[in-house]
């Protein structure tokens, strides 16, 4: 680690303690943290717990303006969530406020806890209904729609509407959309973002902490993630930990196959944070953590596309099948080559096939003339990868099961 990252994990370590840090003399360390800062979408927390002293007129100005923007764009979030629920009660419409509108609760300023959308949840019959609140009452700008999740704009706030809680398969073992999506029966009625509602529900603590740490593991397994999501582990486990049932816990982390990518997760953020969680690992691999702090530096609030992660999606795919490495290779290969139906509805190129599986075929046939004519090059390497990056990839499993995944 270099000084600076150092000094910026001291700093994280006196905000979990509740403690402002102390001064930092050199300019230079300062240009640095609020580089590291911003790659880690905590600038706002890094200018209050500094805020006594970091006056200079270089770094200091710049630093500011995410920490005024951070409370500015609080209070209009309840604004508008408030326009929301109003329609909402209008329609019966029910709706989970998650993530990190609901972790934000659990810090000593609600603000400092960055975001870059409101995450919600509906009941999947309300679909229609959210879309017209959403787009006719409300004035937003619908600017993704791929089945999954609906993503809407207003006024330089980002809401995600989903109708399940999660999506991805991290393993062939778990079910996990089916498990979370009984969210509807472990979710009460709380004030998010100051505003209450008849229709606003937040998951329980429990739950949400289940999910919490389910929705970390995929961005590990994808491109990695930041340190703001160990902070919410921090800030929570602080709150809660009176209140909820720890050997429950387990249980369920244990059902889902996550147990130990908890415990490693919680012996990050004892090593980063000088703090004592719940639980953690009984053995702990020096080098592990070590590296996995170097690749939290690199990767950025939610993984970057750099040389580490190049292989990630490739070895994702694989490691989900079973059986020896080339069958596994070979399986991916005819995914590449013919997707199924559920990924190409959502590529706009071949949305033709939405609600018409019966014309995969001749997507396939298009999908293969247009990758001939245009990205040739491009679809040989990714069809090729599995066997050119096979150590790679191998690389990356071992990493993975490292984590505990």
């Amino acid at each position: 680690m270099t000084n600076e990252q150092k000094l910026f994990l001291k700093i994280l370590e006196d905000f979990c303690h509740a403690h402002l840090s102390e001064k930092i003399c050199e300019v230079s360390s300062r240009e640095a943290l609020s580089m590291i800062a911003a790659k880690q979408d905590l600038e706002g927390l890094l200018f209050s717990q500094c805020r006594r002293w970091w006056n200079d007129k270089t770094s200091g100005s710049k630093l500011s303006l995410p920490f005024l923007s951070a409370v500015f764009l609080s209070v209009n979030r309840a604004d508008i969530l408030q326009d929301i629920l109003s329609e909402c009660e209008k329609c019966n419409v029910e709706i989970i406020c998650m993530k990190g509108a609901v972790f934000r609760e659990y810090y000593p300023e609600p603000a400092l806890r960055s975001m870059g959308d409101i995450d919600i949840i509906i009941h999947h019959e309300d679909r229609e209904t959210m879309d017209r609140i959403m787009m006719d009452k409300i004035g937003c700008k619908k600017f993704v729609d791929n089945h999954a999740v609906w993503t809407y704009l207003f006024e330089g706030l980002m809401f995600e509407i989903h109708d399940h809680m999660f999506y991805e398969e991290l393993t062939s073992q778990v079910d996990y959309r089916s498990y979370f999506d009984n969210v509807w029966e472990h979710c009460h009625h709380a004030p998010v973002f100051g505003v209450c509602s008849r229709c606003l529900f937040v998951p329980d603590e429990e739950f949400h902490f289940l999910y919490l740490m389910t929705h970390t593991a995929k961005h590990i397994i994808d491109h990695g993630c930041g340190f703001r999501a160990y902070l919410d582990m921090v800030m929570m486990a602080k709150a809660v930990k009176e209140r909820v049932n720890w050997k429950h816990l387990e249980q369920e982390l244990n059902r889902l196959e996550l147990l130990v990518f908890t415990k490693t997760c919680f012996s990050c953020c004892e090593k980063w944070f000088g703090i004592t969680m719940p639980m953690k690992l009984e053995s702990e691999s020096q080098g592990f953590l070590d590296m996995i702090t170097e690749k939290t530096f690199d990767d950025g609030i939610f993984g970057l596309d750099n040389d580490e992660n190049r292989s990630a999606d490739t070895a994702k795919k694989i490691r989900r099948s079973s059986g020896p490495y080339i069958l596994r290779a070979s399986h991916h290969l005819i995914t590449k080559m013919f997707p199924p139906y559920s990924d190409l509805q959502l590529v706009p190129q071949y949305s033709f096939v939405d609600g018409k599986p019966w014309l995969l075929p001749v997507a396939w046939v298009y999908r293969f003339g247009y990758c001939l004519k245009n990205k040739l090059k491009h679809s040989k390497g990714i069809i090729l990868e599995p066997i050119v990056n096979k150590q790679e990839i191998k690389n990356r499993q071992e990493y993975l099961r490292q984590w505990g995944l």
